[in-house]
């Protein structure tokens, strides 16, 4: 219980090109190191003038990763293991690149409001360093009247998993990995539907609030 209730202190700047980077969300979400996957992203500061960042978090919170997201250029990430490193951090923010591209149906119809998200980005094929949740943390895309999107804030030589959600299709499509491009195709299909009657077996009574 003592260990649970344990506050340690997260630190560090955030630079582009040496220059400071101020207005920078920072956010952590704590990293299963078994499966690279991440439980929800918490914002955990924002960059000040000088580009430092500070907040505190339960030391049993640890691995986590700590991630940093600004408009103006690529998101980018570390992963925090020990409370050995958690203070002094330098996250360089690199020029972003953009990934584009269309949903339609099968009869290539142009597929409106349907939500994309990057649901694991990997840089450099350093599949270690891989993150997920990306899609609460802003890299994420609706798309237009022709079915088209864009998501950028990726780094450069990354690769992406994609995320699909469309009202009235099928639910959790996701992409192969590719690199970062632009004008990729998706195609959804209509969702599928299971109907039927349940019905008591010595009655032949229909059978109501069956889950």
């Amino acid at each position: 219980l003592e260990e649970m209730r344990e506050m340690v202190t997260v630190s560090g700047m955030v630079v582009h090109d040496g220059r400071a980077v101020p207005g920078t969300n920072i956010y952590y979400s704590r990293l299963n190191v078994y499966s690279f996957r991440q439980n929800i992203v918490e914002h955990g500061s924002t960059t000040r003038k000088d580009g430092s960042f500070e907040f505190k978090i339960h030391a049993s919170e640890l691995p986590v990763h700590i991630v940093a997201f600004n408009l103006d250029y690529a998101i980018n990430w570390i992963p925090l293991t020990d409370e050995n490193n958690l203070n002094g951090i330098r996250l360089e923010l690199g020029l972003s690149d953009m990934l584009s591209g269309y949903v339609r149906t099968d009869e290539d119809i142009p597929i409106e409001g349907a939500e994309i998200s990057v649901s694991g980005i990997v840089r450099d094929n350093d599949f270690n360093g891989r993150i997920s949740n990306s899609k609460l943390v802003g890299v994420m895309s609706t798309t237009d009247a022709n079915g088209f999107f864009s998501l950028n804030n990726l780094p450069k030589n990354s690769r992406v998993s994609l995320q699909l959600l469309a009202k009235g299709y099928e639910k959790g499509a996701t992409s192969e990995n590719s690199n970062v491009l632009r004008d990729i195709e998706i195609s959804v299909r209509p969702e599928g539907r299971i109907a039927g009657r349940v019905i008591y077996d010595k009655t032949g009574k229909p059978a109501s609030g069956l889950m």
